[in-house]
């Protein structure tokens, strides 16, 4: 049978269509914004019916990616391999405030914040884009909201290159963190600097920071600017 289809409600002309590699999540980019919902039940008659409605998670975001999907998972679920959007479909609502996460969903977007996933090993992050730097210099850290398959102790280490700070070498861990995910979701992990993120604290800004992100075996790491 050929998969089932349908037409995304979207504000405009929706574009840069993802789907999840468990085909439970489906994101896309349309004039509100970043989106991401369930994955669509095909229960509508023309326009899609979601598993989990739609939220902005960046209203200033391009370019969303939470795949690449499992095309035997997608065939099973009979999710659209590619939806159409025509222009002028009516919008889907947001939530209040404008801006919104689905549980143990990855975060997508670069408006608001900074987003990874790695579709092998089941982990995603998310950090904000602007005040980094201040968050990571107060008492209670940054928080990063790492998505992961499974329970156990994640850990997180940032680092920034040595010239950053005005030395020479291998890159400087600027700060450290972990937490216990209880089950499958997200969790967050506060980053707290460690002694050579202190002595370096006025060359953060606009740093590029790379996040080394661990759960057991399973190995993230990714690289976003300081703000």
């Amino acid at each position: 049978n050929d998969p089932a289809g349908c037409f995304l409600p979207a504000s405009g002309l929706a574009s840069d269509v993802s789907i999840s590699p468990d085909a439970t999540r489906i994101a896309w980019k349309d004039d509100q914004g970043v989106k991401v919902a369930g994955i669509p039940d095909f229960s509508g008659v023309d326009s899609c019916t979601f598993t989990a409605p739609p939220v902005v998670i960046s209203a200033t975001g391009s370019s969303p990616s939470i795949g690449g999907a499992d095309a035997a998972a997608i065939a099973r679920s009979r999710a659209p391999v590619v939806p159409v959007v025509p222009p002028g479909t009516p919008s889907s609502p947001s939530p209040a405030g404008g801006t919104a996460q689905l549980p143990g969903t990855p975060s997508t977007g670069t408006g608001t914040g900074n987003a990874g996933a790695s579709p092998g090993s089941g982990l995603a992050f998310f950090v904000p884009a602007r005040g980094a730097v201040a968050a990571l210099a107060s008492r209670s850290g940054l928080r990063v909201t790492v998505t992961v398959p499974r329970s156990g102790t994640v850990t997180v280490r940032a680092t920034v290159p040595a010239r950053r700070l005005g030395r020479r070498g291998s890159p400087v861990t600027i700060a450290t963190g972990s937490a216990r995910a209880a089950k499958a979701g997200r969790v967050g992990v506060r980053l707290r600097r460690t002694a050579a993120g202190r002595r370096g604290a006025a060359r953060l800004r606009g740093a590029r920071m790379t996040l080394r992100i661990a759960q057991g075996t399973l190995r993230l790491t990714r690289t976003v600017t300081l703000r």
